[in-house]
């Protein structure tokens, strides 16, 4: 795998030997450029430029055959309880019907030029986000859509790209090396050794933060956003329940155990609290060519078993906290007579199979190192923006699953 990845680094071909100048415009930005609009992020984010600028929005909205943009995007939003008077925006709206991960968006070359010409910044969320899926999967999206992002801002003019990553992109380097946080400074590069353990999403995510860290050294206007784990909205409980960590959740809960994994972190954040720093960081002059920490206080990270235990306090559940290789067996035995019909059914080999010295990828994250912040957290300070408890946004979360 590791060659593989080293393989894909080598292929983001920009001009050559040509180092970009961008000039940081002062003027408002006129028209966005937002991939993953419909994701839990994107559409969160989309309701906040729409409200909160004046600019025309362009969403590229990946349909298939008569399938209608809008309704889509109406879907989404409808899905996390975000309401929007549509006909107030409708005007500034502008659907894209496209790929990221295909050459040119899979538009014809004169969409493509006429779209170039006209945006002036993006905001890059698409991603698959399957834990399942091995590296060739998620590559297309992950790695090859980024590639396309890059080179639309720089196919003429530069247009400053604003990147959503993730802490995932440190992998299991904490297994290897002893690392107890993990700030701004520290280069993804340094998990390289790693990732031959880790699952194709990280793989691709981390391949995808190289390709745009070459780009900023060559001058393109690329800032990096690292995010931990959006678990849900803080005011309304909404949240994205196809992910995996819901459905190790929903297992536990029907079994009434959960594995004991020894500070093992998630770094939980709120949907609209990194919408909001998204945003926020994204308005700062000095952004161009930085890297942003979006995550929960260190002293206010909770691991796994505090999770539990929270869980245990608000719905009155006794669980039975189980070595892991046990709480595995029951899992292995639930699946075994309820088979597809279990949440849990897809991400049993994430569960199941070992990955390093008879581990698996949940053994491996134990001791999970604070992802910290020593430049973000003071910039969203002095805007008023900061993250829930996370006590507190668990208890949203574990009333919105007990409802």
């Amino acid at each position: 795998m590791v060659d593989v990845v080293a393989l894909e680094c080598k292929t983001l071909k920009l001009q050559k030997n040509t180092k970009y100048n961008y000039l940081l415009s002062s003027e408002k930005k006129k028209n966005i450029f937002i991939t993953g609009s419909t994701g839990f992020i994107g559409i969160f984010l989309l309701e906040k430029l729409l409200i909160n600028t004046t600019a025309n929005i362009y969403c590229l909205i990946r349909v298939s055959g008569n399938e209608d943009a809008f309704c889509k995007v109406y879907a989404a939003a409808n899905k996390h309880q975000i309401k929007i008077d549509w006909k107030k925006y409708l005007s500034k709206l502008h659907f894209i019907k496209g790929d990221v991960s295909k050459v040119n968006f899979g538009l014809s070359n004169n969409e493509y030029s006429a779209l170039n010409k006209v945006i002036d910044v993006i905001y890059h969320l698409a991603g698959n986000t399957s834990f399942i899926q091995p590296y060739s999967l998620v590559k297309a999206v992950n790695v090859f859509g980024t590639e396309q992002i890059i080179r639309f801002a720089t196919k003429e003019e530069l247009i400053p790209v604003h990147y959503v990553s993730t802490f995932a992109v440190f992998s299991c380097i904490h297994a290897f090396k002893n690392i107890k946080f993990i700030d701004e400074r520290r280069n993804s590069y340094d998990s390289y050794s790693c990732l031959k353990y880790d699952i194709g999403y990280v793989q691709s995510k981390w391949v995808a933060e190289q390709l745009l860290q070459q780009a900023i050294k060559r001058g393109v206007p690329v800032t990096i956003y690292r995010s931990g784990f959006v678990l849900c909205h803080y005011a309304t409980g909404a949240m994205e329940k196809s992910h995996f960590w819901h459905a190790f959740i929903k297992i536990c809960l029907q079994l009434k155990v959960y594995p004991i994994l020894i500070k093992q972190k998630e770094e939980f954040i709120s949907v609209d609290f990194m919408v909001n720093a998204l945003f926020c960081l994204s308005q700062q002059e000095g952004a161009i060519g930085s890297i942003y920490h979006i995550c929960p206080n260190s002293s206010d990270n909770i691991d796994i078993i505090e999770v539990f235990n929270q869980i245990e306090q608000h719905l009155g559940i006794n669980f039975v906290p189980l070595p892991y290789k046990e709480w595995l067996d029951k899992v292995l035995k639930y699946v075994e007579l309820n088979g597809k019909n279990s949440a849990i059914y897809p991400f049993i080999p994430l569960l199941r199979d070992k990955i390093y010295m008879d581990k698996t990828a949940l053994e491996i994250y134990q001791n999970t190192p604070d992802c910290t912040s020593i430049f973000t957290d003071s910039i969203l300070q002095k805007a008023g923006i900061i993250p829930p408890s996370t006590k507190d946004l668990l208890i949203k979360y574990i009333e919105k699953i007990k409802g």
